[in-house]
Parts: structure tokens; C-alpha cells; sequence
């Protein structure tokens, strides 16, 4: 996941299915963010960045306590 995100490696140098892959991989997203934090270019692009993070997040956090409920009320 390291290697995929652009921690160590930039994203533009790499063929396009690492791209791809990495564009899945929601690390890549907190790399670009922090990046971008650091360098002062604070854009709009961050908001999808953002949301690519909080989205799934969400989505599993909802679906972790609908599980949980029906585990603990039976």
C-alpha cells in the first residue's frame, strides 16, 4: 500500500495501472492532502480528496453498527 500510494515514490513516474490501482487506495488521497498542506496550494481539489477519505468511512461505520445491533439485541 506504501509502495501504490505515492509515499515514497511520485505518481507521475509510474505506468498507468499503478495509477489506477492508486487512485483506489485511500492513502494516495491523505498523501495528496498533506502534501498540498505543506506546499500551500490549498485548492478545491482537496474537498474530493476529502471526500474520498470520509465517504467510505462512513459507509462502514454505519454497515460496523447495523452488524453490531443485530448481534446484540437477539
Amino acid at each position: 500500500m506504501f509502495f501504490f500510494s505515492g509515499v515514497f515514490f511520485p505518481l507521475d513516474k509510474v505506468p498507468d495501472i499503478v495509477k489506477l490501482i492508486a487512485e483506489f487506495i485511500p492513502l494516495t488521497h491523505a498523501v495528496l492532502i498533506s502534501r498540498a498542506i505543506f506546499a500551500g496550494n490549498i485548492n478545491l481539489s482537496i474537498a474530493y480528496h476529502f471526500a474520498f477519505i470520509i465517504i467510505p468511512a462512513l459507509i462502514a461505520f454505519v454497515i460496523a453498527m447495523l452488524t453490531m445491533k443485530r448481534r446484540i439485541i437477539k
